[in-house]
């Protein structure tokens, strides 16, 4: 599943991290970086999809994360590496 067009953001702060995926947040803990990392899932919100086709990407996502182990942080991207796929995000 090809998450290109999926509204999914993360926020990196001195105080906490987070994601967000196209219908819920969630807390984060990274371990590591640049290169080697370990992300640990925290507190997952649970509010439904209005959109039921976003049900899929929201899971996807939130594998793709959960399995992160490689960070790379570029000029304008951070791309987030692991077992199941890739994450690469633009900085804003």
């Amino acid at each position: 599943m090809d998450l290109t067009d999926a509204d999914i953001t993360l926020s990196i702060a001195e105080e906490a991290t987070t994601g967000a995926g196209p219908c819920n947040t969630v807390d984060l803990e990274v371990d590591g970086g640049p290169g080697a990392v370990a992300v640990t899932i925290g507190t997952l919100t649970e509010r439904a999809c209005a959109d039921e086709n976003l049900i899929g990407v929201e899971g996807r996502y939130i594998t793709v994360l959960s399995n992160v182990v490689f960070a790379e942080a570029g000029d304008t991207t951070l791309v987030l590496r692991g077992r199941s796929g890739k994450l690469t995000y633009a900085r804003q």
